[in-house]
């Protein structure tokens, strides 16, 4: 090879030098991809801590409900029911049932009527507080029951135009103090009722009364 020459893969000489030649490389750039963000936790959990609390409240309701609709009341003599002016216990009040009418198509007091969808059944009754505290009685929280084993509920609205004074539909009643008024339920046309039950609260276990 002749000094000085260019050509060829191995190292040329020139001025009497070995030159070796350099293989330049494109650099490459790595890029790192960001870190991730830790995804929030916060709207999952709080989604299920709703989900929770909504069946907390389902589930408190439900047994509200089956509480107050699956009580037994007891009879407050014995096996056999109390009848018609019999003082019969519960809680802090003492009820006496004085007599039941029923067939009433309507009810009314002044210029103001009520008419009945099937026939209204009125509950002359009297309520003593017995107890150390006050108590609030309710008409809403009485039942009457039909032989057919159907319970119906008081009708508030015609209560209030039975009773003169408002009581035996929303009463407060101290220790010692007797209420007398009317509950008013409103039946089948063609039904009849046998019992009542009766109850200081919402919660209260009741009692029931033979009317028939």
């Amino acid at each position: 090879m002749t000094p000085g020459s260019e050509t060829g893969t191995g190292p040329t000489w020139r001025a009497g030098r070995a030159v070796v030649p350099v293989q330049l490389t494109t650099p490459v750039y790595v890029v790192a991809a960001p870190p991730r963000t830790p995804r929030s936790r916060r709207g999952p959990i709080a989604v299920v801590l709703l989900f929770a609390l909504f069946a907390m409240c389902c589930i408190g309701g439900a047994t509200l409900a089956f509480m107050v609709n699956t009580s037994r009341p007891s009879s407050a003599l014995g096996p056999a029911l109390p009848g018609l002016n019999t003082p019969v216990k519960d809680g802090r009040f003492e009820f006496v049932v004085a007599s039941v009418s029923c067939g009433h198509a309507s009810v009314s007091r002044a210029f103001v009527s009520r008419s009945a969808q099937g026939q209204f059944c009125l509950v002359a009754l009297s309520v003593r507080n017995v107890g150390t505290k006050s108590q609030t009685f309710a008409d809403a929280f009485q039942k009457a029951n039909a032989p057919t084993g159907d319970s119906y509920a008081a009708d508030t609205t015609a209560g209030l135009l039975a009773n003169t004074d408002g009581a035996n539909v929303w009463t407060l009643i101290n220790p010692g103090n007797k209420v007398s008024g009317t509950i008013v339920f409103d039946i089948p046309a063609a039904g009849t009722i046998s019992t009542v039950e009766l109850h200081d609260s919402a919660l209260s276990h009741g009692v029931i009364v033979n009317i028939a």
